[in-house]
């Protein structure tokens, strides 16, 4: 299955390039160049449906990023718009320890 990046964003003290992928979750491509890695495709358990922004924090590297819905995929959006409760999800991974933090379904 291909790519489909949604949010870019660059940790400017490493050079990584952090990416949200709707399809392959969390990657992070290297300074030093090759192969995008994958950092994460779930939190808590639970698959990651709709990536579609991220942000780097300079300071620390911890890279915030959203999971649209935890039920569809964006090409069910119309049935995500027409179903509810809506759920989205901002998600932390922290770079020291590689921990994950979540604020959980936003109803």
């Amino acid at each position: 299955m291909c790519g489909r990046p949604l949010g870019l964003q660059f940790h400017h003290a490493s050079g990584d390039l952090y990416v949200a992928d709707e399809y392959l979750g969390l990657l992070r491509a290297p300074a030093r160049g090759g192969l995008a890695e994958v950092v994460t495709t779930e939190t808590a358990g639970v698959p990651f449906n709709f990536l579609n922004g991220l942000d780097v924090d300079q300071r620390t590297g911890d890279v915030y990023f959203t999971d649209s819905s935890s039920t569809y995929r964006q090409q069910q959006h119309p049935s995500d718009q027409i179903s509810a409760p809506q759920r989205a999800t901002v998600v932390c991974q922290r770079r020291r320890c590689g921990e994950r933090i979540f604020s959980g379904d936003g109803e």
